[in-house]
């Protein structure tokens, strides 16, 4: 089932989630997503990946409250450097 393939999936919330509920990120909290927001992006990069849906509905939350990067249905492969998807 798909709780034992990602047993924490119940516990995953996205950042959406999270505005929604506290209406508001402190200082620190955004600068600390904003942080791991853009090593995930510079991993995608440099694994060729290019995400084009990033948003704070697909920026989720583990059960220790850091970054992960969901909802990869737009993703593009870029196959050699400077190549342009549409």
């Amino acid at each position: 089932t798909l709780h034992t393939l990602f047993p924490y999936t119940t516990l995953f919330r996205s950042l959406l989630d999270l505005l929604r509920r506290r209406r508001r990120y402190s200082e620190p909290e955004a600068r600390f997503y904003l942080v791991q927001l853009i090593g995930a992006c510079e991993y995608m990069h440099n694994n060729s990946v290019i995400h084009r849906d990033l948003k704070l509905g697909n920026l989720m939350l583990d059960e220790h409250m850091n970054l992960r990067v969901g909802d990869f249905g737009l993703a593009a492969l870029v196959k050699f450097p400077g190549e342009r998807k549409k």
